[in-house]
């Protein structure tokens, strides 16, 4: 016979199982938003943005990826004769969070697009 707590327990897990997997979504999708944006202030082709989003999926989740992930996307611009300042790229990386948390939320977790 389960209790009040094992039901909470459970519940509680549950969540935090959702909300990682959320978090884990928003991330990816941010990330590839974010790259999809410098290629196309970079004036890149379809081909070399798809090469980029490889890239930068690449970039290790642990301690320190946003700062990877800014320092490579504008070593991209700046090749590309666009010098963003590390403002501009940390706005520019959290308005693509808003729009990856946005788009995730408006479709089920287990859609074939979610990430």
């Amino acid at each position: 016979m389960t209790t009040m707590f094992d039901d909470r327990e459970r519940a509680y897990e549950a969540k935090f199982v959702h909300d990682e997997a959320l978090r884990f979504r928003v991330h990816a999708r941010r990330d590839k938003l974010f790259a999809h944006w410098a290629a196309e202030l970079a004036g890149l082709s379809e081909a070399a943005a798809d090469a980029l989003v490889a890239e930068v999926i690449h970039i290790p989740d642990r301690t320190g990826h946003d700062a990877a992930l800014e320092a490579q996307i504008g070593a991209v611009l700046l090749g590309h004769g666009h010098v963003v300042s590390e403002a501009e790229l940390a706005a520019a990386l959290q308005r693509c969070a808003a729009l990856a948390l946005e788009q995730l939320l408006a479709m089920p977790l287990d859609h074939p697009g979610a990430v």
